[in-house]
């Protein structure tokens, strides 16, 4: 006989409330209740004992009681979406095969790349879909990415000429806000996914921030060479630190030189501005000022309490 209840009658043990709020997302028709241990039918207990992996859950499935045991909260929100995938409704409620269930994850970081920028739009809904669904999929990091060559969809008030998707579509701060909220609610992380460097075209047209001589037809990194820059990455660097509560910022940096594929490649050779900083830090190739660049932003995320990620 399967397990049957019609509603999870939950004992907690520990730190264990993403197990709640992870219910209430995956399987919003199933009445949740906290009760005491006798009256509970699912009784959660989290502990560091019960296994040296991080995220493990074991879930030990009757006709009578659930009992689940994590090692971590996160393990706790692991659970809840065993139970989302394998929970069936019936006439009298609800129901779940019985059974043991050990999961823990080989990777401890499991991530998703959404879109939404100036090359697409992707409305909040979906990208709400497509969170719940990363945490079906026991997936702990979104990156976010929003500012993109063609524009960028979160308000920058550092950047206020900015463009935003295909058709001007940005965001609103409260709808990002509760995205962020919301994607904690399932234990998933938001790392924010910038252009700052390369692929990077509308935000130096709006910052003046292209190599003298440059022009729209190959447009597509910033001066390296100018102090104005730095300055203006500092800007979006520091806002964007305040918008995601995130340790992590992604700054994408790939791909500055594209001639072998399209015209759009870096400029650094042929402007005065970066031939004099080459020259004056000695450098004898673009791969060297590219990663004096880098070294650039790096010191402004760090100075904005943050840790840098890059392609």
């Amino acid at each position: 006989m399967p397990f049957s209840a019609d509603a999870f009658r939950v004992f907690s043990l520990g730190k264990g409330e993403l197990f709640f709020s992870a219910c209430a997302i995956l399987l919003p028709d199933v009445p949740v209740e906290r009760a005491n241990y006798a009256e509970a039918n699912i009784r959660i207990s989290v502990s560091a004992d019960y296994s040296s992996k991080n995220e493990f859950c074991y879930l030990r499935i009757r006709e009578d009681v659930v009992e689940i045991h994590c090692r971590d909260e996160a393990g706790a929100r692991n659970a809840a979406a065993i139970l989302a995938q394998i929970l069936r409704k019936n006439e009298g409620g609800y129901t779940l095969p019985c059974g043991d269930i050990r999961d823990w994850p080989d990777a401890q970081y499991r991530a998703f790349m959404v879109e939404s920028s100036g090359r697409v739009w992707v409305p909040m809904e979906t990208m709400r879909r497509d969170i719940r669904e990363m945490a079906l999929c026991r997936m702990n990091v979104l990156q976010f990415h929003f500012m993109e060559d063609p524009g960028c969809t979160v308000p920058l008030t550092s950047v206020p000429n900015f463009k935003g998707g295909p058709n001007n579509e940005k965001f609103t701060r409260a709808e990002v806000d509760d995205m962020i909220a919301f994607a904690a609610q399932l234990g998933i992380r938001v790392v924010p996914f910038i252009e700052i460097l390369s692929h990077a075209a509308d935000f130096a047209i709006a910052e003046d921030l292209m190599c003298p001589g440059d022009n729209l037809e190959n447009l597509y990194d910033v001066c390296l060479g100018q102090e104005k820059t730095y300055a203006a990455i500092e800007k979006v660097i520091r806002e964007v630190a305040e918008i995601f509560p995130d340790e992590v910022i992604h700054i994408g940096a790939d791909e500055y030189d594209m001639s072998r594929v399209t015209p759009k490649t870096a400029y650094w050779d042929k402007c005065p501005h970066c031939r004099k900083r080459m020259e004056e830090k000695g450098y004898t190739t673009l791969r060297e000022l590219f990663l004096y660049g880098i070294s650039r932003i790096n010191e402004i995320v760090n100075d904005a309490g943050k840790v840098m990620m890059m392609w």
